[in-house]
């Protein structure tokens, strides 16, 4: 069903972790993260690549659900705050399902330069100088 795929994750130990947050939750998540930034993404991860479903993309959920049905798993959410003209803070939060978890706080940590670039090829900022 559209919209309720149930998020499965595992563990550094590799053990599944079951939740019942949709992928309508973790939308409703990014929305409310975006009312304390600039910009703000959920960054979904493939083998390869990751894209984001961005707080200001059309279709959210149907874009998310997409990502999904590809095999991409959903790892966390960056913000993006202009602190002042040429000075931008960017910070990455794990998904709940992912508290904790070093290598994903690495991954999200490697992610803060690509976002800024998605952020300047989408036109939705200029990333400069920063800290995270």
């Amino acid at each position: 069903m559209q919209g309720f795929q149930q998020i499965q994750s595992t563990t550094a130990a590799g053990e599944p972790i079951v939740t019942k947050r949709t992928t309508a939750d973790l939308i409703e998540e990014l929305e409310s993260e975006a009312q304390n930034f600039t910009m703000t993404a959920l960054a979904v991860g493939f083998e390869k690549e990751t894209k984001f479903v961005f707080g200001t993309d059309a279709g959210k959920l149907e874009k998310l659900n997409r990502l999904i049905e590809r095999g991409g798993k959903p790892i966390g959410y960056l913000g993006q705050l202009v602190l002042e003209p040429g000075r931008t803070m960017i910070k990455t939060r794990p998904l709940e399902e992912y508290a904790g978890v070093e290598w994903v706080r690495r991954y999200l940590e490697a992610l803060v330069a690509s976002f800024g670039r998605e952020l300047e090829e989408a036109k939705l900022g200029k990333v400069g100088p920063g800290e995270h």
